[in-house]
């Protein structure tokens, strides 16, 4: 309510000059002695406006240009960051790899035979898994694992490869009819 008022106002009083001024522009059209009004009326009607616009302007491209700077630093320190974080986990893996054979075998020669099976077996399969974080877009690794598993009598686990493989090839002929008899031994 306290807003209405003063615009109405503001709306009446440049209605009011509007209807005073607009007859006499037509009258001096008319006639022909209307000074000719320059393209940049508004730069000598506003000056100091325009050149306020002109240097928010300025301005506002100087600060977009250094968001832009900012947000590729930005992104690139991510890039090393997770650069670094690969990095830092394949050596890891290779590591645990390494000291997986060692201890696989350490243990295979102390331990009872179903305990060096077991060793083997999840020796194995992390290496099969770690070979699937190098590159996981390979759907014959996870074929390989999967026919690790089926060998393994692990149907469950097999299925479960099977399923990625047909996530990454839904036309693999082989994952299909495995994932059939999979599907017949339950």
């Amino acid at each position: 309510m306290f807003i209405i008022i003063p615009l109405i106002l503001v709306f009446g009083a440049a209605s009011g000059i509007g209807y005073i001024v607009w007859p006499k522009f037509r009258e001096i059209e008319k006639k022909g002695d209307l000074p000719e009004v320059k393209e940049d009326f508004l730069h000598s009607m506003f000056p100091e406006l325009i050149s306020f616009l002109n240097l928010a302007q300025s301005k506002f491209k100087v600060f977009r240009d250094n968001v832009a700077i900012d947000y590729e630093k930005f992104l690139r320190r991510i890039r090393i960051l997770s650069l670094k974080t690969d990095n830092f986990v394949n050596k890891l893996l290779e590591k645990r790899q390494r000291n997986g054979t060692k201890i696989q075998f350490k243990e295979m020669n102390s331990f009872s035979n179903g305990q060096a099976v077991n060793t083997y077996f999840k020796a194995k399969e992390n290496n099969f898994i770690a070979e699937i974080a190098k590159n996981p877009k390979d759907k014959n690794l996870y074929k390989s694992l999967a026919v690790f598993y089926m060998e393994s009598k692990m149907h469950d686990d097999a299925e479960e490869a099977y399923n990625v493989v047909l996530e990454l090839d839904p036309n693999d002929m082989e994952a299909k009819e495995s994932l059939e008899k999979i599907g017949e031994m339950s």
